[in-house]
């Protein structure tokens, strides 16, 4: 819960402009931490082997930096 609490404060919900790039950085490392936990957790992949571990964890980190680049990306071209 304290995770979600956290994405709402920097991700100012009510806000119709850009966030800068200091808080997508913070709901992208928040949001990472909670996809780590689910991975692990839910999916159960502390106890799988190696291979599987470093496939979901290299594409999970793919995808936080795929969208982090987007937004950079966006905030240089669409100010």
């Amino acid at each position: 819960m304290s995770m979600t609490m956290l994405l709402l404060w920097v991700g100012e919900p009510q806000s119709t402009g850009r966030l800068a790039l200091l808080p997508v950085a913070i709901l992208l490392l928040a949001s990472g931490v909670k996809g780590v936990q689910i991975l692990w957790v839910f999916l159960n992949l502390r106890i799988s082997t190696v291979t599987w571990k470093a496939t979901f964890g290299a594409f999970f980190l793919v995808i936080l930096v795929v969208v982090f680049a987007c937004d950079v990306i966006s905030i240089a071209y669409f100010r």
